[in-house]
């Protein structure tokens, strides 16, 4: 029986847990995504990976329920033995089912075992994203300071409407990579590239943090994820203020032509699995619910906050792009040029925040990786190092020789969502049913054709 637990978190602080775990990267690329797949095709593909994705997480909710309440009446049953026995019943440790622990009870060790892997894979993927937006962030942090402080201009030539660009050079040719190179500041763009000498600067700083045991430290920091993402909502509203609408449906001849449809649209569904994606924690997140009747219905608060944030953010962004949609870049705030004022508050704010996260990103996976291996998740201060070797230089490479983050994000996405969103979840969903005796074909069908999406959208990645 579900019951109201004391000392836990409350229904809107759950739903605000469940928003800010989807508010990541993807934030910055969804009006890529949307120029993609065309804006209507866009909008409508956002708002169906949105249910589908909710939907999913709901079986695990619900498969998680059951084998509560399965765990439970073996519990009853063998106290009830131990009493009939005339024994003492022990005294057991309460403990709260993970969506590994669903993959393990209802499809075996392959189930756990592809769960544990593929939440490496999302680790070890977030923390080369990360690489690559920090490395772009501060290489802009450190370009619109020395720009102020040297007095760089903008070239003429450039085309800029409110602090926004093409960064092709068919729609005006300032690059904020190189600047207004002269004799004076050509040391200076030697030493600061965006890709040859940032990422190696990062790895400076960030390498002595990610070497620290435990940095629970940083966790003190993580609220500034939401500051970061209220500042961004706010900083593109006021750009849009200011740049109008910027969008025609019909005259194809226009810069600002926008289509409703493009072949590309698997690059936006593959990105959007990621958008969406909290099903590896969705459950510890619940853990805390103070009222788990709720959780379905808060569920789906969240879901919706998330999808509206992410259409605030990306289509007012592509509606009021004065430029060709096709210029839209996949850090959406490369469209802004470095000596942006509010744009730099922006890659500040983001910069910050992600240098503190990624110290725990890395620790979470060293300890997964350790445990797996070593059974230990700290086994030697040696491993510690060449683990931080390995993970650092990593980064530093894919930074360097292939920053393509809009498609890292929808590769990484498009694999582990086909696993967590689409594949293990179904999978679950209809062995437990199976179990009950209350699978029917219907269902085998509707569930089987969710997985068979997910393959199709992988599949896809690979055809674009």
């Amino acid at each position: 029986m579900l019951t109201k637990r004391k000392g836990k978190q409350s229904s809107a602080v759950t739903v605000f847990s469940m928003w800010n775990t989807m508010m990541g990267t993807s934030l910055l690329a969804l009006a890529w995504g949307i120029s993609q797949a065309g804006f209507g095709l866009g909008i409508a593909l956002t708002v169906f990976m949105a249910f589908l994705a909710f939907y999913t997480g709901a079986l695990i909710i619900d498969d998680a329920r059951y084998l509560e309440q399965e765990n439970n009446m073996k519990e009853l049953t063998e106290i009830a033995r131990e009493l009939e026995a005339g024994v003492k019943p022990k005294r057991r440790k309460k403990t709260t089912i993970e969506f590994i622990d669903v993959c393990h009870q209802l499809l075996g060790k392959w189930g756990k075992f592809t769960a544990g892997f593929f939440s490496i894979i999302v680790l070890l993927a977030a923390s080369v994203v990360y690489w690559i937006f920090m490395s772009n962030f501060l290489f802009n942090f450190v370009h619109y300071i020395y720009g102020a402080a040297s007095q760089i201009e903008i070239p003429t030539n450039a085309s800029i409407t409110v602090g926004t660009y093409c960064p092709s050079s068919s729609y005006g040719t300032f690059d904020s990579n190189s600047g207004n190179i002269s004799s004076e500041n050509a040391l200076y763009h030697q030493l600061w590239d965006r890709t040859k000498t940032v990422p190696l600067f990062l790895g400076a700083i960030l390498f002595p943090l990610c070497c620290i045991k435990s940095p629970t430290f940083f966790t003190k920091f993580t609220s500034l994820g939401t500051i970061s993402c209220l500042y961004l909502i706010f900083f593109v509203c006021i750009k849009a203020y200011f740049l109008g609408i910027n969008t025609t449906f019909y005259d194809e001849s226009s810069i600002n032509y926008a289509p409703q449809i493009e072949v590309d649209f698997p690059s936006l569904t593959g990105m959007l699995n990621l958008a969406f994606f909290m099903h590896n924690i969705l459950l510890t997140i619940l853990k805390n619910q103070e009222k788990p009747e709720n959780n379905m219905r808060d569920l789906g608060f969240a879901y919706l906050a998330a999808l509206f944030t992410y259409l605030i953010m990306g289509v007012t962004f592509y509606l009021t792009y004065p430029y060709a949609k096709s210029c839209i870049n996949a850090i959406f705030l490369d469209n802004f040029i470095s000596n942006d004022s509010t744009a730099f508050i922006a890659r500040a704010a983001l910069l910050f925040q992600i240098m503190v996260v990624f110290p725990l990103i890395g620790y979470l996976l060293r300890s997964q990786i350790h445990y797996l291996i070593y059974k230990n998740t700290h086994p030697s201060y040696k491993h510690i190092l060449i683990f931080n070797v390995l993970l650092v230089g990593l980064c530093v490479i894919v930074a360097m020789f292939y920053p393509n983050v809009g498609t890292i994000i929808r590769f990484v996405g498009a694999i582990c969502g086909m696993v967590y969103v689409f594949a293990l979840p179904c999978l679950c969903h209809m062995m437990r049913l199976k179990r009950q005796k209350k699978l029917t074909w219907i269902s085998a069908l509707i569930h089987s054709f969710i997985i068979v999406l997910g393959g199709t959208n992988l599949i896809a990645q690979f055809l674009i």
